[in-house]
């Protein structure tokens, strides 16, 4: 009997940069800092359903 193995390597990529408003964005860089940048109000967010990432 012959015994076959495969290996699959799977990339994830985090999202890196979006929106958090009309006029906000934010981008994590790759040391991991955040940076949110533009002028206006942000909106509203719930923990759970940020956009920003939860861990690097």
């Amino acid at each position: 009997m012959i015994l076959l193995t495969a290996v699959i390597e799977i990339k994830v990529n985090a999202q890196q940069s979006g929106e958090l408003g009309d006029n906000l964005k934010w981008e994590l860089d790759d040391k991991g800092t955040l940076k949110i940048s533009g002028e206006g109000s942000m909106e509203d967010l719930d923990i759970g359903l940020s956009p920003l990432p939860k861990k690097r």
